[in-house]
């Protein structure tokens, strides 16, 4: 699959970013949008933003259909009936904690991935710093400041103490908890503008398009 790299990369957080499902299934499935950051990175041809790339892909496949359960809720209290079946009672759609295996692999595909674009980012920045555009490399070091402090470091967080606390990870996080999920969801979109706003800037070029500059700018800048 051919794309700017920038363009693949905005597709691709949207994937990642966007839960909707349809019953258990993700409609924006978490593998395809990491598939597309990892063809991001082997366009730029980088070697372990593609490696990590390519185990947020494999690791976030869990996600893509949850187990679920319904619960009967009462029609007076709004409340979950325990042992309700049989009433009659309106039923409310619940995924289950994830309390297995998935539950690693979700807190991998998250690092992982924050660690491929955050290593893709750093190349960006320096190629635009070696063309001069040092506007690019600042938003691109403010790009992945972003990123890491409020999505990839408070995500880990809470799924971490999830897991840890032993009721597994909680699959849609309500309450307090909706604020991380909130401001994850504004980097997204923020991430998402720049790329789709920067995807044909010069520092993007890869050696398939034109004959890359970046060895040779590398080389004069160091003698």
């Amino acid at each position: 699959m051919r794309g700017r790299p920038l363009s693949l990369i905005a597709a691709g957080l949207v994937l990642v970013g966007l839960d909707l499902r349809i019953v258990h299934i993700d409609v924006f499935p978490d593998p395809a949008g990491w598939l597309l950051v990892t063809l991001a990175a082997a366009r730029l041809a980088l070697r372990w933003p593609v490696v990590l790339g390519a185990v947020a892909t494999v690791a976030s496949l869990p996600d893509v259909a949850l187990t679920y359960h319904y619960d009967d809720l009462d029609p007076l209290t709004g409340e979950v009936v325990v042992n309700g079946a049989g009433t009659g009672y309106d039923q409310r759609l619940n995924f289950d904690r994830i309390t297995d295996v998935r539950a690693p692999l979700a807190i991998l595909a998250l690092v992982a991935g924050g660690l491929a674009l955050c290593m893709v980012f750093v190349t960006l920045e320096r190629r635009a710093g070696l063309l001069g555009d040092r506007r690019a490399a600042t938003e691109l070091v403010g790009a992945r400041l972003v990123l890491l402090l409020a999505w990839v470091f408070p995500h880990l967080a809470l799924m971490t103490l999830q897991w840890v606390g032993g009721d597994g990870l909680d699959p849609v996080w309500n309450k307090g908890q909706e604020l991380v999920g909130m401001a994850g969801v504004a980097v997204v979109t923020a991430l998402v503008a720049g790329a789709v706003v920067n995807r044909n800037r010069g520092w993007t070029a890869t050696d398939d398009e034109r004959r890359s500059p970046w060895a040779e700018l590398q080389s004069a800048q160091g003698a």
